[in-house]
């Protein structure tokens, strides 16, 4: 009687232990300090179906992030800027941009700004001021644009999380106006599942939904439909993705396009993104 009860109590305390390990929570914050520098190479390659034709791309973006204090507790400043581009002759100008933001330790993003270079290289030639002024507005639509790309962070729940949580992120996107011309609109929902925590590093399933809307000029509209998957990897200790990968579909349905003929119907692109993020 004495052994069988030594027996459940042990067996007991197995069950105990082990519930103890499969229960165990996380909780996810970015751990970012001022004075800190994190680089981020972006690595992208698209391949377009359009009118019977494929063509591939690719780009690559480096992007230094300086740390500064924040407005507040558990708040820092971002600096960001883009150090390089696969293009040496950047003909947007976006080695010149700057990108500021605050940043909360749950990945909420407030004020974030594109300031966009407003003068020409020195060395070029003045240009009339109705090109000028061309040129200044797409160098504020490319701002926008470039605005969420570097500001990706995805914001955690407040709740800790276990292996096999769940937890979706909603981002609304809008670019342009009636001013430019051009108009965007992007809902885009992420569900990152944690798969597995192992020696301080989680890591992460993701699938990603999108439904674009954009209306340009002489009636051209368009309707694109993007489905993804991919993976990711977060440091717990430093508080910082390490790599984010993604591959997506994008269904492009062009609608109202004067004179597009062959071109107006479904278009696909195929999209395959990469982040890899390190502290200098």
């Amino acid at each position: 009687m004495k052994r069988t009860c030594t027996v459940l109590f042990f067996l007991g305390l197995v069950c105990l232990i082990t519930g103890e390990v499969s229960a165990a929570s996380y909780k996810f914050r970015y751990k970012m300090r001022p004075g800190q520098v994190w680089h981020a190479d972006m690595l992208s390659r698209t391949e377009t179906s359009y009118m019977g034709k494929k063509d591939v791309t690719r780009q690559k973006t480096s992007v230094a992030y300086s740390i500064q204090k924040g407005p507040r507790s558990g708040w820092v400043g971002l600096k960001a800027k883009i150090t390089a581009t696969s293009d040496p002759a950047d003909p947007m100008g976006l080695t010149r941009m700057s990108f500021h933001a605050d940043l909360h330790t749950s990945g909420e993003i407030r004020n974030a700004v594109a300031d966009t270079p407003k003068e020409s290289r020195a060395g070029q030639p003045k240009i009339p001021p109705e090109m000028a002024a061309m040129q200044a507005q797409m160098a504020r639509m490319m701002g926008d644009m470039y605005l969420q790309m570097v500001f990706w962070f995805p914001e955690f729940p407040e709740e800790p999380l276990s292996v096999g949580d769940e937890f979706e992120e909603k981002k609304r996107l809008k670019m342009g106006g009636a001013a430019q011309g051009f108009g965007s609109q992007t809902l885009i929902k992420t569900a990152y599942v944690l798969e597995e925590v192992s020696k301080g590093l989680a890591y992460f399933s993701v699938r990603q939904r999108a439904l674009s809307k954009t209306s340009a000029a002489m009636g051209t509209t368009a309707e694109t439909k993007s489905a993804g998957k991919g993976d990711a990897i977060f440091d717990l200790k430093e508080g910082m993705w390490l790599e984010f990968t993604t591959k997506s579909r994008h269904n492009v349905s062009m609608g109202t396009f004067p004179g597009a003929g062959a071109a107006q119907g479904n278009n696909t692109v195929l999209s395959i993104t990469k982040i890899t993020v390190e502290k200098q």
